[in-house]
């Protein structure tokens, strides 16, 4: 009988780009999530350089400097620095996908073999995958009582489809429909998009889809392929 190792293989290798995310996930890199924490510390990094920020502006205005050529030189050599870090973390980014892309490509080779996919293991990740589970105990739950699975197999089993699931863009339109539909603006919508497993990075962007679509009232209902 396949393992649910090889399973997963088969199954990757059969679905479209929503499940080259959950690939992603389980083996890959987030390459959107490591640009926007590479932006957001050059941005840091450019504020805190700035001439008229904190101690850096204290000590020119000490010396008489604040508003001097010294300064202006301060400010274009931060800008300059920002610059440089964007167009890396950019650079970085671009990388990380294409290396992504690659891994995925030869995960799929490895997994061109005929997979048994008949176990009662395997029929369960199936199940799950099909009921869109996305919380862990209602899984572990499911697959204990109604399966007869052990807690070890169940929770083991659980974390993959839940992995995959988590992954895909099917989630984050349903994560970004239900934030729409409480009415939550950035701060609620980004802890609850934490709360149901998603990055920083992606609960970041559906707070900020959540708080537009409030803030515009032009998408009653909301349709969330709108923004994917």
């Amino acid at each position: 009988m396949a393992s649910l190792q090889s399973y997963l293989k088969d199954y990757l290798k059969n679905q479209k780009i929503s499940d080259y995310e959950g690939w992603v996930s389980l083996y890959g890199k987030d390459a959107k999530r490591e640009y926007g924490e590479a932006k957001r510390a050059a941005e840091n990094r450019y504020a805190a350089s700035l001439a008229e920020y904190g101690e850096r502006a204290s000590s020119l205005a000490a010396r008489g400097l604040t508003g001097s050529g010294y300064s202006d030189y301060l400010n274009t050599v931060a800008l300059t620095e920002r610059a440089r870090a964007t167009e890396n973390a950019l650079a970085n980014k671009k990388k990380t996908e294409i290396e992504n892309q690659k891994g995925y490509l030869s995960y799929l080779q490895s997994a061109s073999e005929p997979v048994e996919t008949t176990s009662a293991e395997t029929a369960a990740l199936n199940e799950l995958l099909k009921r869109e589970i996305s919380d862990k105990t209602s899984a572990v739950t499911f697959l204990t009582t109604a399966r007869g699975f052990d807690k070890e197999t169940a929770n083991r089993i659980a974390d993959q489809a839940i992995t995959i699931y988590r992954g895909s863009d099917s989630y984050r339109k349903y994560v970004t429909s239900q934030a729409v539909s409480q009415g939550y603006l950035y701060e609620d919508a980004y802890k609850f998009a934490l709360l149901q497993g998603l990055s920083p990075a992606m609960a970041d962007e559906i707070a900020k889809i959540s708080t537009f679509v409030i803030g515009s009232h032009k998408f009653p209902g909301m349709d969330a392929n709108l923004f994917y």
